[in-house]
């Protein structure tokens, strides 16, 4: 049965993302709001929203392990798995010009969190100040009349645009409460410790939305919007979903060295996405292959000695 609501709430979450943004982007046209602050906060909360409607779900419950878990392993799926398949299917080179610099703000807030992880600590300021930086770059990026990407709206009325949006919200928030409580019970009947469940189940399938949004853009050969899906994601995921989860949900770790590894990897993944895209300037077949199968042997090792 646990296993039949796993499913279910995955379906929730995914479904009810897509919901969401269509909905809320189609409001904000028919109320006059330019397409770079929807891309900013909309979209991106929005694509964002599974991951924090489990993070901090399984924080405020006490499943620090599912929530840092999801976290990380959302993080480490996006580059090796979802980069990873869009570059075995397509040469991918960055065309915009913000590449760079959100290359490099994704790994300075990439190594703040992976310390604040391995101190074992998440603390309400450092959540606060997460959401203060997401806040900053909304301004600033108004202010200098720049976008990563044009969205795409469609034909709605209001009224459809409205119900969609509160759908999609009920679907998402749904999916996060029956989520979180049959991935603990799959964890304790298999004996698998909270963060592997996080970091695999839970992250692959709170990125599901991204996998397919990728998958679209490689039919139609849009590099910045694969690129920008990878990397826009992952500072999401740590400005909003790991400071929301450690303003409102701040706690202990009981073992942070169980983390040592995932950090690890999300650094290395990060800094191989870096280097290869500011010196190399694309990521080829065969570096989605080596993504693939690094993201294989993190995972095979995870369950093997990890639990």
């Amino acid at each position: 049965m646990m296993y039949f609501i796993l499913l279910l709430s995955f379906a929730a979450l995914i479904y009810g993302a897509d919901l969401m943004v269509r909905g809320a982007v189609n409001i904000a046209a028919h109320l006059g709001i330019s397409t770079l602050v929807i891309g900013l906060t909309l979209v991106a909360w929005g694509t964002s929203a599974p991951e924090l409607v489990v993070s901090l779900r399984a924080g405020l419950s006490g499943n620090y392990g599912l929530a840092i878990g999801n976290i990380l392993g959302s993080n480490i799926a996006n580059i090796l798995l979802i980069g990873g398949v869009a570059a075995v299917l397509i040469v991918l080179k960055p065309k915009g010009t913000n590449t760079g610099r959100n290359l490099w703000l994704m790994a300075g807030i990439t190594v703040a969190v992976g310390v604040a992880v391995l101190l074992g600590e998440l603390p309400r300021w450092v959540g606060a100040t997460l959401l203060v930086i997401q806040v900053g770059l909304i301004i600033l990026a108004f202010c200098k009349g720049e976008a990563d990407e044009e969205v795409e709206l469609e034909n709605m009325s209001l009224p459809k645009a409205s119900f969609l949006t509160l759908a999609g919200l009920a679907l998402v928030i749904l999916g996060g409460l029956f989520l979180v409580p049959a991935a603990v019970d799959i964890a304790n009947a298999w004996g698998v410790p909270q963060p592997i469940i996080g970091l695999s189940i839970l992250a692959v399938g709170t990125s599901l939305p991204e996998l397919a949004a990728t998958l679209a853009a490689v039919r139609q050969k849009e590099n910045d919007i694969i690129l920008g899906n990878i990397v826009g994601s992952n500072i999401a995921n740590i400005l909003i979903v790991f400071g929301f989860t450690a303003l409102i949900a701040p706690g202990t770790l009981t073992s942070p060295h169980v983390y040592g590894s995932q950090v690890l990897i999300m650094g290395l993944a990060t800094a191989a996405l870096m280097a290869l895209l500011l010196i190399r300037g694309h990521l080829a077949r065969t570096t989605g292959l080596l993504f693939l199968s690094a993201y294989t042997i993190f995972i095979a090792y995870s369950y093997l000695f990890l639990t």
